[in-house]
C-alpha cells in the first residue's frame, strides 16, 4: 500500500471520528406518570355529574317528557343501570338482554316518579328503585311459566287483536276475535272485560298497551326483546310504548322511523311470529 492510500484512509478515519463526536444522541423519552385523581377532584366530578343529570331530568320533565330529551338522561345514567344489572347477568336463567330490558324499564319508571322536593338525589332514587328488579328475577327465572294455559289465552287474545287491527284497519269485534282464536264468545267477553279493567286501572285511557297487559304478557314483551333485530326493536318499542316512547299506530311508527308502511307491517309480523311460541 503506497503512502497516498495510507494518508487517504487515515484522513477518512479522522473525519469519521469527528463526525461521531459531533453527532447529538437522540433524547430518551420522558416517562409519563399518570396520577390518580384526588378525593376532592373525584368529589367535584361527581357533583358536576349529578348537577348535569338533574338538569337533563328537568329538561325532560318540564318539556313534555319527550323521547329525545329522555335519551341523553338515560345515557348519562347507563353506568349506574349496568352496575345493577350486572348483579344478575350470567347468574340466573334469564337472557342478559331481558335483564337489561327490565332495568332500563325500571329506570324510566323511576324517572317518572322522581320528586326532587323530597330531598333525595336523583341517582340515589334511581339506584334504589332498580332494586325492584329482584322481584322480576325471582318471579320469572323459570321462562316456561309463560306457557301456562292462562298466559297462553291472554297472549293469544292480545296477539289476535293486534294482528286483526293491523289487517283490517280497525279494532275487530267479539265475533271476529272468536272465529280467529277459536275461543268461545264467553271467553272473548271475559278477556275483553279483563283488558278493559286493566286499562282503567292504569289511570289513563291513553296508557301504552304494555301498561295494561297482564304481568305474564309483559314478561313475553321483555323476554322477546333480545331476540329482535335493531329495526324490530325500534318498532317493538313504539308499538308497546316502551322506554318512554309513545305508543304509535303503524302509520305513525313508519313516519317516526322514516320507513315505508309496508316495512313496518313486515317487521310487526316478524315480531309477532317470534312472540307466538311463548304465547301458545
Amino acid at each position: 500500500m503506497n503512502s497516498a492510500t495510507e494518508n487517504s484512509e487515515a484522513i477518512q478515519w479522522v473525519l469519521e471520528k469527528i463526525s461521531a463526536a459531533n453527532r447529538v444522541p437522540s433524547p430518551k423519552p420522558i416517562p409519563v406518570f399518570k396520577f390518580e385523581k384526588t378525593k376532592d377532584e373525584k368529589k367535584k366530578e361527581l357533583g358536576a355529574k349529578k348537577h348535569t343529570e338533574l338538569e337533563l331530568w328537568k329538561t325532560w320533565n318540564t318539556g313534555g317528557k319527550k323521547p329525545e330529551h329522555l335519551e341523553p338522561l338515560l345515557k348519562s345514567m347507563q353506568p349506574l343501570i349496568e352496575n345493577r344489572a350486572r348483579i344478575y347477568k350470567n347468574n340466573v336463567e334469564i337472557p342478559n338482554a331481558a335483564i337489561d330490558f327490565e332495568h332500563k324499564r325500571l329506570a324510566v319508571e323511576a324517572l317518572h316518579r322522581y320528586d326532587p322536593d323530597k330531598g333525595t338525589q336523583l341517582g340515589t332514587w334511581v339506584q334504589n328503585y332498580l332494586k325492584k328488579a329482584n322481584r322480576f328475577i325471582q318471579t320469572h327465572q323459570n321462562v316456561a311459566r309463560i306457557t301456562e294455559p292462562i298466559a297462553a289465552k291472554i297472549g293469544k287474545f292480545n296477539s289476535a287483536k293486534a294482528e286483526l287491527t293491523e289487517r283490517l284497519g280497525f279494532e275487530p269485534d267479539a265475533h271476529t276475535l272468536a272465529e280467529h282464536t277459536g275461543f268461545s264468545m264467553k271467553e272473548i267477553k271475559r278477556l275483553s272485560k279483563d283488558q278493559r279493567k286493566g286499562l282503567i286501572a292504569s289511570g289513563s285511557m291513553d296508557a301504552s298497551p304494555a301498561a295494561f297487559l297482564s304481568s305474564r304478557d309483559q314478561e313475553v314483551i321483555h323476554l322477546i326483546y333480545h331476540q329482535l333485530t335493531p329495526e324490530e326493536r325500534a318498532v317493538h318499542e313504539y308499538t308497546f310504548g316502551l322506554f318512554g316512547k309513545p305508543s304509535l299506530k303503524p302509520g305513525e311508527i313508519a313516519k317516526q322511523l322514516k320507513m315505508d308502511s309496508s316495512k313496518v307491517s313486515k317487521l310487526k309480523s316478524s315480531i309477532f311470529r317470534k312472540m307466538k311460541p311463548h304465547l301458545e
